[in-house]
This record gives C-alpha cells, sequence and structure tokens, in this order.
C-alpha cells in the first residue's frame, strides 16, 4: 500500500466567503429580515406585521396631527389625549 501513496499530494486552502450572498438574500422568505445596527452584528429575525398584531393594530387607529405643536405642554396633552384613547378612555392627567 505504502507503493500507491508514495506520489499523493494534499493541499488546504482557507477561502473566504460571504457571509450571505445576494442570491440567499433573494430566497430569503418575505416573513424574514435582517436588522443592521450600528455597533452590533446583524440580527436575522422574523418580521412582526403590525397590523395583525392585537397590541399594534391599535396605534394605526391613532390619526396623524393636523398640525404640529408649538409649545412642549401642547404636546404632552396630545400624547395623554392619544394614550388614553388607545387604552380604551384612561389619560394620564397633566397638572398645569
Amino acid at each position: 500500500m505504502s507503493v500507491l501513496l508514495q506520489h499523493v499530494n494534499t493541499n488546504e486552502q482557507m477561502v473566504s466567503r460571504a457571509l450571505l450572498t445576494p442570491e440567499e438574500l433573494m430566497r430569503m422568505p418575505a416573513s424574514d429580515e435582517i436588522v443592521f445596527v450600528s455597533g452590533h452584528a446583524p440580527i436575522y429575525c422574523q418580521k412582526i406585521i403590525y397590523y395583525t398584531d392585537p397590541n399594534l393594530s391599535k396605534r394605526c387607529a391613532i390619526p396623524p396631527p393636523a398640525m404640529s405643536f408649538s409649545s412642549a405642554a401642547e404636546t404632552a396633552q396630545a400624547i395623554s389625549r392619544a394614550v388614553g384613547a388607545i387604552n380604551g378612555g384612561s389619560a394620564i392627567r397633566q397638572s398645569d
């Protein structure tokens, strides 16, 4: 057997590979996502579909503001009204 293995060469090589290729990214399910946050490793996770989640769908009922607020007090009152609408009318009372 040693006669046959005298002329055998082996070679190992380290080759770098992209973590995720464009083709693999295109084949990723629509329900999954990759979140990139500066200074952290990428996060592979499942998307939350806000309009099917009962808690998040309540936030969809809040109308957008008609105009910007002129003071911090007006902003706090508007936020309090919106929170009260979400919680079923139990708004946080602001003292003036």
